[in-house]
């Protein structure tokens, strides 16, 4: 089983928003184009994110971090004990790590 590790800064040194319309480093593209497909591969154990590598002074939006991984389970019909066995969040700010932990098991309700 393999550990897939996915650095914000691959995606955007500033991710804004939930959808295209918000700009393009929104979060259903995150969701789409870096996170969902190591969540239904069968070979990856852990998918770990990095969120610290964003421009300096850079807070995350509620928006973006609910449609990113939220959306796994409300979107996408993932099971959230799945995303949450399979995700690990690497941040300084832990307030990240917990608003992303409620967002994922609020939208398997």
């Amino acid at each position: 089983m393999k550990v897939v590790t996915i650095d914000m800064k691959d995606f955007s040194r500033a991710p804004f928003g939930r959808y295209a319309d918000d700009g393009k480093w929104n979060g259903e593209a995150f969701r789409e184009n870096f996170l969902y497909e190591h969540f239904v591969d069968k070979s990856v154990a852990k998918v770990v994110v990095k969120l610290d590598s964003v421009a300096p002074g850079y807070e995350y939006g509620s928006s973006f971090l609910e449609e990113a991984f939220g959306g796994l389970v409300r979107v996408k019909g993932l099971k959230s004990e799945d995303v949450l066995n399979k995700l690990e969040v690497e941040t300084v700010n832990m307030d990240y790590v917990m608003e992303i932990k409620i967002y994922i098991s609020e939208a398997g309700n």
